[in-house]
């Protein structure tokens, strides 16, 4: 993925991504950390999500790393 075109897909979602994040795990650090990850995750596949598909795509993928997230904070808490 070409680095202009990667920050044009950051400056369009980051917002999103980060309220979705934010919204599931009531934590703004950890929120800051999914987003992050959400974008890493793009960056690395990138090329093979369509152009009018990263929505979704970022939509499912920030879901999903929402849910690994509140599965390590379960698994912490059941140590402590």
């Amino acid at each position: 993925m070409r680095h202009a075109t990667f920050s044009e897909l950051l400056a369009e979602h980051r917002d999103r991504v980060y309220t979705r994040a934010l919204y599931s795990l009531r934590d703004a650090r950890d929120a800051e950390d999914v987003t992050q990850e959400a974008f890493l995750r793009l960056w690395r596949q990138g090329a093979e999500v369509p152009d009018d598909r990263v929505g979704p795509w970022l939509a499912h993928v920030t879901r999903n790393l929402c849910i690994d997230q509140c599965r390590r904070r379960a698994a912490a808490r059941r140590h402590l």
